[in-house]
């Protein structure tokens, strides 16, 4: 079996990315078992084979069978295996089977539940298709995100050459955005330069390409990555959202709007009814709906509580008028949840980069912290993505706003990368490396974070990491504020 699993791993290493992300796809392998497209080629080639060798995966023997009908179809073979389902009599199991369909590398998970905005993702997908670049902007909370997912996914079909979702709430530079669209889309794992850029913007006028930046209003006001975005025309296509319209950068600009009172009451009974809140009475949905302006995430959080607290309540605990009815809502969801769930809100809306899973109870030293995650989640306060926690953006500036002793929170976040990176530094071990850059973009704002508190032994340690796997804190990077 060890031989096995070694020529499989040099085997890995030979393939083209597009290859590797194809079998990926064809043994139907668990997003959440394997790191995004930022991970090293070898890190990612490990966590598949642990997965497939595990009680949960298929075998190696799958996993080989695949990888040559991979890299060495015919013309047959290849015809065959995209568009018919393995034979049940096959030993592969019936997921099996290469896609041709595009790959958008760390696209969230589509929505469950979206009630309305057939006609606002067509238009979105017609000017893709028709090349260039799309900006989606209104204010937090509205569902541009979600807008963004939906029809990237209805679009993807146009774009062979695949695609990639950067959330921009870690603030990248113009190089890190380089660095993720290369490393999605052409294999470069290296520290970009220019002439990376200039190779990378070839590629996009070549071959049929998405790019879609989320929460773009995050990133500094950069000159040359938005004359970099404005180079983006056919084959391929740009997808942003923002807050606000974004000046210089000459894409078709989409005011997201809320949602009309009808939509917006189904949206609300469906979602309270997730929580079993059901019958409820439709005239005080409406009052509560219209309390809110429509607003997508504010109706969430509302119906969330139903279970708890009366729709009449909650009709008057809510502001009107201004975006500060927002916070209230967070408020009022933050406030239901027990103290404990509380606490461990408070310690994961540190990283800025949500957090994995894997390493939840080290960093927090909550060792129930499973049972509280699922209350934040259930009161959408918190979203579970592929194996990390992640926060909307206007949740987590709440949380981090109201959090007492903030900045002792935040001298403990930055002592644990460093302690986490210095750990990992000297275990020579697949699983913990494939850790460690998960949460790389983690690292790196810890580290700009050390840097603002003035702990020069924490950046050091987490730099030294970062550097030893080709990565960088940019000179003059600072870290998010975040209330």
């Amino acid at each position: 079996m060890s031989d096995v699993r070694l020529k499989l791993a040099k085997d890995f290493a030979s393939m083209l990315p597009a290859q590797f992300d194809q079998l990926v796809f064809a043994v139907n392998a668990p997003t959440q078992y394997l790191s995004s497209h930022i991970a090293s080629d070898a890190v990612r080639a490990v966590e598949l084979l642990r997965w497939a060798g595990s009680e949960n995966g298929p075998g190696l023997a799958v996993v080989q069978q695949m990888y040559v009908r991979v890299v060495t179809p015919s013309k047959e073979t290849a015809d065959d295996v995209r568009t018919q389902p393995i034979s049940q009599s096959s030993d592969l199991p019936q997921a099996s089977r290469i896609s041709a369909k595009p790959i958008l590398s760390d696209i969230p998970p589509k929505p469950t539940l979206v009630i309305g905005r057939d006609d606002d993702r067509q238009a979105v997908v017609d000017y893709l298709v028709a090349g260039g670049g799309v900006v989606l902007h209104g204010m937090g909370g509205v569902g541009k995100s979600t807008l963004a997912n939906l029809s990237a996914r209805e679009a993807a079909d146009h774009f062979p050459g695949g695609g990639v979702w950067i959330d921009c709430t870690t603030h990248p530079t113009f190089a890190d955005v380089v660095l993720i669209i290369a490393a999605a889309l052409i294999g470069n794992h290296q520290t970009p330069t220019m002439a990376h850029a200039s190779n990378l913007a070839r590629h996009l006028g070549s071959t049929p390409c998405l790019l879609v930046l989320d929460n773009f209003e995050a990133v500094p006001d950069d000159a040359e990555l938005r004359a970099w975005l404005a180079s983006i025309t056919l084959p391929s296509a740009c997808l942003i959202t923002s807050r606000e319209k974004i000046s210089n950068l000459p894409f078709h600009h989409i005011e997201v709007p809320a949602l009309f009172p009808e939509d917006a009451r189904d949206f609300f009974l469906q979602r309270a009814s997730m929580v079993g809140a059901t019958h409820l009475d439709v005239a005080s949905v409406d009052v509560l709906c219209k309390s809110v302006e429509y607003l997508p995430l504010a109706i969430e959080l509302l119906a969330a509580t139903t279970g708890e607290t009366s729709i009449v309540q909650l009709t008057a605990a809510v502001c009107t008028g201004s975006e500060a009815f927002v916070d209230k809502c967070i408020g009022l969801s933050y406030e239901g949840l027990p103290n404990d769930a509380r606490r461990l809100l408070d310690r994961l809306s540190l990283p800025a980069d949500g957090i994995g899973e894997a390493i939840v109870e080290e960093y927090t030293c909550i060792s129930e912290w499973r049972k509280l995650a699922t209350q934040c989640v259930r009161a959408s306060l918190l979203k579970y993505q592929y194996g990390r926690y992640r926060f909307h953006g206007l949740v987590r500036r709440y949380v981090q706003a109201n959090m007492a002793g903030r900045l002792e929170r935040r001298r403990r976040w930055v002592a644990f990368a460093a302690q986490f990176a210095e750990e990992y530094d000297r275990v020579n071990d697949g699983e913990r490396f494939a850790a460690v850059d998960a949460e790389r973009r983690n690292l790196v704002d810890a580290a700009a974070v050390a840097r603002e508190i003035n702990d020069r032994a924490a950046e050091e340690a987490i730099g030294r990491n970062l550097g030893r796997r080709g990565h960088s804190i940019p000179e003059g990077r600072t870290p998010e504020r975040v209330g």
